[in-house]
């Protein structure tokens, strides 16, 4: 598939057939993640993915209760992968406290789009999640204290009668770029 067509197709995913991806195609997707830029290089993310169903069951079970039912749908999934951040790396320090902006945030948000669209082109649909409760998921997977778990993406092939949407009506581009001083 071209790179146009993978982000024309590419939209969020919650439902999901039983098949699992393989470890070869899970790879596939970490590997697009890995191979992305970062700031300074400093790489900050880390990768669990959980296939396994007792975990997934688990974590799904844990982080998904009271406020946070609206995301219940990835209990179906086949694959969640929790995207970490080390966020003890000095250039990320400076760069919050000079910028007031959290860089591993960026770095992070650049590796998780390239493994969807990586995911997209393989067949596979995702879901960012970032509405679950965080401290259920980190105890179930056990994460070391220096990582700041970021999101979830929910991970898995489209049920064979699936219709993707055609497209969300999306803004004009006049009503979100200019150039230089325009208004």
């Amino acid at each position: 598939m071209e790179l146009k067509q993978i982000l024309d197709k590419r939209r969020s995913l919650r439902v999901y057939d039983t098949r699992i991806p393989d470890r070869e195609t899970l790879l596939s997707c970490i590997e697009a993640a890995r191979i992305s830029p970062s700031g300074e290089n400093v790489q900050p993310w880390r990768f669990c993915v959980i296939d396994e169903p007792g975990l997934l069951g688990e974590l799904t079970e844990a982080c998904t209760g009271g406020i946070y039912l609206p995301t219940k749908f990835i209990r179906k999934a086949p694959v969640i992968i929790a995207v970490t951040a080390k966020t003890d790396i000095m250039v990320n320090k400076i760069g919050t406290f000079l910028q007031g902006t959290q860089f591993y945030l960026l770095d992070l948000g650049i590796a998780c789009q390239q493994l969807v669209l990586r995911a997209e082109d393989l067949g596979l649909g995702t879901c960012y999640i970032g509405w679950f409760h965080v401290e259920k998921a980190r105890k179930v997977l056990a994460l070391p204290k220096k990582e700041k778990l970021v999101c979830l993406i929910s991970l898995g092939y489209p049920p064979p009668e699936y219709k993707r949407p055609e497209g969300h009506k999306r803004k004009a581009l006049d009503e979100i770029v200019r150039f230089n001083h325009e208004d």
